[in-house]
């Protein structure tokens, strides 16, 4: 099989996707998106890339999420001219997919998608876009198993009881608040209050959407929010209200899971921002690096973390609604044990309880991160069996294989 790879550069996946290809013995040719341009190719670009394609002559093109196509429709004509397939996988939330122009392009037959949510296949063929599967997300088993077992210098700066690497997101609810604030809305104080009740409904139901929380409340009410949604709808502001009330959400979980551990010696990896809650002691930010995320995802001070850290503790981002993120197979896969909030993909992934942790609120999150700390034989034997089903079931080779081989059966 000879495929071409539209490689997202900075992409977080992009590379242990080029990993597994080598690995599977795929001839491979690869052309480099940058996100922040692709949206502006010009006809000379397309021409190279047009040369390029007919040269290598692959039996399908690939990308993660959109990195293949344009809004414009240029590079979707080109591969219309060229009756090639274009396979996309999207490992984060397409939610710009189902409107136009994407949702045309998107409805296309030779465009396949794979998403790694099934919430999100359900939102797509509901809008009509048919050629649409499911697709978890997995990880690169060898560089996080050998980044956490061999090699290791003897500095314990690695070591802890509990971490959590993540980031809170204030840089981003600040961006977006004062994007809002800056259109000089009437009641800009009111809309506050509308974005904060939502943001909180959404905290406790995150599988209700955004959307349907701000109705709800605008139904619920005999004042102006109506009127509220409609001038930020007027102005285009939308979609940074939902973004700005996901933010909200995930920074109020992320903040009250980690301040309910620092008692427990929690070590946080993250934004400098994360003083403002928890002592500066129970900060891990490695010296050296950027302030924003201190962790390089292809460093093997990750793989390190993990594997010294006597539990890991996942908190999902709430845009994933049936997924699991990248840490659920990424910490086992390093020797780490991993304490996670419930996703219903879990259930089909691993056996609960057995292979993985899972932790329903802080009450329950606390009462396990005592007992496993206290209990390392159990931890280990979670790991090993975890680490089983991943080798078995759960690397970057065993998801591209099978969708390489819906690509073959794509039912239209």
């Amino acid at each position: 099989m000879k495929v071409f790879f539209f490689r997202h550069i900075g992409g977080l996946v992009d590379d242990d996707i080029l990993a597994a290809l080598k690995e599977m013995k795929i001839e491979i040719d690869i052309q480099d998106i940058n996100f922040i341009t692709k949206d502006k190719i010009s006809d000379y670009d397309v021409s190279n890339i047009e040369y390029k394609i007919k040269k290598f002559q692959p039996d399908l093109l690939f990308s993660t999420n959109d990195m293949a196509l344009d809004s414009k429709g240029k590079l979707l004509d080109l591969y219309k001219k060229l009756g090639i397939d274009l396979g996309c996988w999207f490992v984060d939330e397409p939610g710009f997919t189902f409107s136009e122009p994407w949702l045309s392009i998107f409805r296309h037959d030779l465009i396949k998608l794979f998403m790694i949510d099934r919430s999100w296949v359900e939102s797509a063929k509901s809008v009509g876009i048919s050629n649409v599967r499911h697709l978890p997300l997995a990880t690169n088993i060898d560089r996080f198993k050998s980044s956490g077992f061999t090699e290791y210098d003897n500095n314990e700066r690695f070591e802890s009881d509990i971490t959590f690497v993540g980031s809170l997101g204030a840089d981003k609810i600040k961006y977006f608040l004062n994007h809002i604030k800056n259109m000089n809305l009437p009641n800009f104080s009111r809309f506050v209050e509308l974005i904060n009740a939502a943001g909180e409904r959404y905290l406790n139901d995150y599988k209700t959407s955004i959307e349907d929380h701000l109705y709800k409340i605008i139904h619920e009410s005999h004042t102006d929010l109506k009127e509220l949604i409609f001038d930020a709808d007027k102005n285009g502001l939308l979609k940074s209200v939902y973004f700005l009330i996901d933010f909200m959400a995930s920074f109020k979980k992320r903040k009250d899971i980690v301040t309910s551990l620092v008692d427990l010696g929690i070590t946080v990896y993250g934004e400098k921002e994360w003083e403002n809650f928890i002592p500066k002691e129970c900060m891990g930010n490695l010296p050296g690096t950027n302030e924003n995320f201190p962790i390089n995802y292809y460093g093997n001070e990750l793989a390190k973390i993990y594997y010294r850290s006597k539990i890991n503790v996942n908190v999902t981002k709430f845009q994933l609604k049936t997924a699991v993120n990248q840490r659920v197979f990424d910490v086992p896969a390093g020797g780490g044990f991993l304490l996670t909030d419930y996703r219903e993909d879990l259930d089909m992934l691993f056996e609960t309880g057995d292979e993985i942790i899972v932790y329903n609120g802080i009450d329950d999150l606390r009462e396990k991160a005592e007992y496993y700390l206290n209990h390392p034989a159990e931890r280990q034997d979670i790991v090993l069996r975890a680490q089983k089903r991943i080798v078995k079931e759960h690397d970057y080779k065993h998801r591209l294989s099978k969708l390489f081989t819906s690509l073959e059966k794509f039912v239209n």
